[in-house]
């Protein structure tokens, strides 16, 4: 059937739009009364997309081209290689066609109408729910009735209710949701033809879309508050973009999600960890058959540009404090730097037993975490801190491996970390280690500290005396091996190594004899003037035998001056010397000069 008058599509005008005026110009009231063979369709559908074999999309076909008219840019089957080839989750045309096409309702925006009265193909696109030129949502419900709209009650510009379409009001639509949408506006028309990546990469229209529709389904029945700029959608609780749950969809859940989707294609770095964590804390509690996600991902990072996902997948698998990250299996990733790892993945590492494994823990050696799932603890590892610990018992020494290295006995090691001049990498008192452990490097400074400070000489002499005697001799003093050595390394006290040595310890130092001998008197007078005698000195001194001596502190004759702890919770008393001094004069009737030269002139200090 040809017209008698004729008038042309205008730009991005919809089939329905068109025939509508087409219909008008003729001089006729509704597109039902020119089309008569197609039925009630006229007043159902909006004619914005013809499936194959449909028996009204056949006979508009011959009608516009019987008028000269071609059909293809009335209708939104030109965006089907973009928007349907590409869709993901039910391929089939029918379903994604029904995801991202309006068919029996449509949507508007009235400003658009007060400037030119005609229905935009575009609106019927879900994927753009604002309207690009005046920045503000569509309409999809009449304002007063609130019942949805067809496109015959929008092309007459008045509800049923009364309510007239092109004189409702809307509402802004977020700054930031423009941008975006006026990006996949142009992509979607071919304005664009790539978007760049923050990653610094492009992505051409298919390769985005392939990516954006996988990413809308894996964000698809998630909660939306989760996401940045969610208070501005306060309405939207989650997504349905597959229609596959019980919330029914608008506008403002469109915008949100295909914001949420372009940011994640594109600057997958800013929330992508976030979906990846709930989607495995879901899977996790078993409230929902998330296997159906993981399919999603698995596709996300097979495709050509989906390195970049699978890494942030990766790094969030690998920094979860979760126990079942193991029981992840579709999606593949390097688990081999997870920061949590399970007791039996590092009871594997460090080679040993459970029980040497709980024991590191609990002395702080190596860190843990415990963590609960349905009822059960769990224990997860730090993995960065076992390979610490294994590095550490590389590169370092036990307590019995210095004493072999530094030549001395375990109380002299132990006696030069409690002065500090050794100090530990790990050890009991010091950081809550079991075990003492030294840094290999630390331990030769310290006994190159002591060894360069003595003589090479070619034989011993009598002038030298072994380190093991030294030790002897001055321990009547409460003098011991770390004293003499420090002693040495100070350079107060003169030591020697015989030159066939090659790698001397400790115990191959040879100490003066003299320097010893001044060394034991000078420590004698000081703490003769400091402290004071010994009861069992006083023997000597007095002449008399122990027993007296204490009938003297008993009876007051002599009184402890000072008494000193020792490292064995022993004792020490000491009497000063002026008391000293005193019976003498009292005992002997000599001066205080004849008592102090007599005293100056004991031998106290054993041969």
């Amino acid at each position: 059937m040809r017209l008698l008058k004729q008038t042309y599509p205008k730009d991005g005008e919809s089939l329905y739009s068109f025939l509508h005026r087409l219909a008008l110009t003729n001089y006729y009231h509704h597109l039902g009364s020119i089309f008569r063979d197609i039925g009630y369709s006229a007043y159902e559908s909006s004619y914005s997309y013809i499936k194959n074999n449909s028996p009204w999309g056949n006979y508009l076909i011959e009608f516009l081209n019987s008028n000269g008219h071609n059909i293809d840019e009335l209708i939104l089957n030109q965006f089907d290689s973009l928007l349907v080839a590409n869709g993901v989750g039910g391929t089939e045309e029918g379903l994604q066609s029904h995801r991202v096409y309006n068919r029996l309702y449509t949507k508007y925006c009235p400003h658009c109408f007060k400037d030119d009265f005609y229905h935009r193909l575009h609106w019927e696109i879900t994927l753009l729910p604002v309207c690009s030129k005046h920045t503000c949502y569509l309409i999809e419900r009449c304002p007063n009735c609130k019942n949805k709209i067809t496109m015959g009650r929008l092309m007459t510009d008045k509800c049923s209710c009364g309510e007239v379409f092109s004189e409702a009001n809307t509402e802004q639509a977020h700054k930031k949701v423009m941008t975006v949408q006026n990006k996949l506006h142009s992509l979607i028309t071919g304005k664009s033809h790539y978007i760049k990546r923050s990653l610094g990469d492009k992505l051409d229209v298919e390769e985005f879309f392939q990516l954006f529709f996988l990413f809308c389904h894996l964000i698809d029945g998630l909660d939306a508050k989760q996401f940045s700029h969610s208070s501005a959608f306060k309405d939207v609780s989650k997504f349905n973009f597959s229609f596959k749950y019980k919330i029914k969809r608008s506008v403002k859940m469109m915008a949100f999600q295909t914001f949420v989707a372009y940011q994640l294609v594109v600057n997958p770095e800013k929330e992508l960890g976030k979906v990846f964590e709930t989607i495995k804390n879901v899977y996790v509690e078993r409230t929902e058959p998330y296997h159906t996600k993981y399919g999603y991902i698995k596709k996300i990072f097979n495709h050509l540009k989906g390195k970049p996902y699978l890494e942030i997948f990766s790094n969030v698998m690998n920094d979860s404090k979760d126990v079942y990250v193991n029981r992840i299996t579709r999606v593949k990733f390097n688990k081999e730097n997870k920061r949590y790892i399970t007791m039996g993945e590092a009871i594997h590492l460090i080679n040993s037993e459970h029980a040497t494994l709980l024991n590191l823990c609990n002395k702080g050696m190596i860190k843990f975490s415990q963590t609960e799932r349905h009822g059960k603890h769990y224990t997860l590892i730090e993995r960065k801190s076992v390979i610490e610990y294994l590095e550490m018992k590389k590169r370092c020494l036990t307590h019995f491996q210095a004493t072999k290295i530094l030549g001395l006995t375990f109380h002299a090691l132990n006696a030069f970390i409690k002065k500090g001049s050794l100090v530990p990498k790990h050890g009991p008192g010091f950081d809550g280690y079991d075990l003492w452990y030294f840094e290999k490097d630390d331990l030769n400074l310290f006994l190159e500290s002591i060894t360069s400070k003595a003589s090479r000489i070619p034989s011993r002499t009598n002038e030298w005396i072994t380190l093991k005697d030294a030790v002897y001799k001055v321990r009547y003093l409460e003098l011991g091996v770390t004293d003499l050595l420090l002693k040495v390394k100070e350079g107060n006290l003169s030591a020697a190594i015989l030159s066939s040595i090659t790698s001397p310890t400790c115990r191959d130092l040879l100490i003066s004899f003299k320097d010893l001998n001044k060394l034991r008197e000078d420590n004698l007078n000081e703490r003769i003037n400091t402290r004071g005698y010994k009861p069992k000195e006083l023997r000597k001194v007095f002449k008399v035998g122990q027993y007296t001596i204490e009938d003297w502190i008993h009876d007051e004759i002599l009184t402890i001056s000072h008494y000193e702890k020792n490292d064995n919770d022993s004792v020490t008393r000491y009497v000063d010397k002026n008391q000293i001094i005193h019976l003498l004069r009292k005992s002997k009737g000599i001066s205080k000069r004849d008592a102090i030269k007599y005293l100056e002139g004991l031998q106290l200090l054993p041969k």
